[in-house]
């Protein structure tokens, strides 16, 4: 079985960040113009595709995702590190478990 310790490092070493100590995502899902549940789908569906550690920026127009999202990290178990809001533009930030 592998320590506290070993998962520490790994999620830390997972977190690259670029010249600014910015976290750099390891992918970017622009959900523009889509509504409730849509987002939520679409970040689901790429979860798929990524690794424990990974890291996926959400970009959403849809004010229920403010709601939506945080929501979603904490039932599935992954971490929302950041969540932004720009006029009507939502970014999320999200560590995946």
């Amino acid at each position: 079985m592998k320590s506290k310790h070993f998962f520490a490092v790994q999620y830390i070493r997972l977190m690259e960040l670029n010249v600014t100590g910015e976290i750099v995502p390891n992918s970017t899902l622009d959900t523009s113009g889509t509504w409730c549940p849509e987002p939520i789908m679409l970040l689901s569906e790429r979860i798929e595709s990524l690794e424990p550690g990974d890291q996926v920026q959400l970009i959403s127009t849809d004010p229920a995702s403010k709601r939506d999202v945080p929501k979603y990290c904490s039932a599935m178990g992954h971490h929302l590190i950041e969540q932004t809001e720009d006029n009507d533009q939502f970014e999320f930030l999200i560590q995946l478990r």
